[in-house]
């Protein structure tokens, strides 16, 4: 076989950075080829041992006083990102991140009438599906996008409406560009810890914060970064207000069928799928 011909089996790890009571809400993290998974946990785990801190290593952790990693100087925090952020870019196919606005959202999913059936993170989801769906779509050598994402009680059922979701709409339109999704612990996974950061780094970044205090080497994570070994894209995309009033339009009120939850998220109509399917993903930062 060429090898020129083979595809790549891609799986996107996601986790969510922010709350209702932050602007944003946002999900994403980096994609990484699932056959390097192996070298990437170990080199993750050999930088951790090396710099003495125990795994995992969750953003909010090293939060002071009280964070159990809050002891790190910043010299010591600054190498310790230093290396696990050179490891991510240097292993990851590319980042995506996607930011909801959670007052626009409260606009058109009021949490009086929608919680349960829509919220900020399966939002943000939703839009990495899509985005994914059109790298996959116009790059050949990608094979369907898989996702494992960190496991939450808060939104995980949510998600994996979403998945049906949009996987219905591939079927639709013959494009199942979409691999299988799961859920894992973040301190059992490292990719996911990865993942953690990349959201913390982006939702710092959208939210007006600054990288100091030994956080320096996470600005990386929020953009296209050039080398001589691997150049390393990060896409970021914020949902607009019109596409999350289009949807709700398309989705309309929720029901309850004898006390029991309908999701809201059926099959999805067959000309909002190939709509979604037609866009482009540009270089700016929105989501439309």
């Amino acid at each position: 076989m060429d090898p020129r011909s083979r595809t790549l089996a891609l799986c996107h790890y996601v986790d969510d950075s922010g709350s209702e009571n932050t602007r944003f809400t946002l999900m994403g993290g980096p994609v990484f080829s699932q056959k390097g998974s192996f070298s990437f946990s170990y080199q993750w785990e050999r930088i951790c041992d090396l710099r003495g801190v125990q795994l995992p290593v969750h953003m909010r952790d090293f939060a002071r006083p009280d964070g159990r990693l809050a002891h790190l100087s910043d010299d010591e925090r600054r190498a310790l990102f230093y290396e696990l952020v050179y490891l991510i870019n240097s292993n990851k196919a590319y980042g995506l991140t996607v930011a909801v606005d959670n007052l626009e959202l409260q606009e058109f999913f009021p949490a009086s009438a929608f919680r349960g059936y829509m919220g900020a993170a399966p939002l943000a989801f939703l839009w990495c599906m899509i985005l994914n769906h059109i790298m996959v779509r116009d790059h050949d050598r990608l094979d369907r996008m898989a996702y494992l994402v960190a496991r939450s009680p808060n939104y995980n059922p949510l998600v994996t409406e979403c998945y049906d979701f949009w996987k219905s709409g591939e079927l639709r339109i013959g494009q199942e560009h979409t691999g299988a999704l799961a859920f894992d612990d973040l301190p059992k996974v490292n990719a996911l810890q990865a993942a953690d950061m990349v959201a913390w780094a982006n939702h710092r970044k959208r939210s007006g914060g600054s990288f100091d205090q030994g956080f320096e080497a996470l600005e990386l994570l929020t953009r296209y970064v050039q080398s001589d070994v691997k150049p390393s894209p990060h896409l970021h995309f914020e949902v607009t207000s019109e596409s999350t009033r289009k949807l709700a339009e398309i989705l309309g009120a929720p029901a309850r069928q004898k006390g029991k939850k309908i999701s809201l998220l059926g099959l999805i109509p067959a000309e909002v799928a190939e709509l979604l399917a037609d866009a482009k993903v540009d270089h700016d930062d929105s989501a439309s």
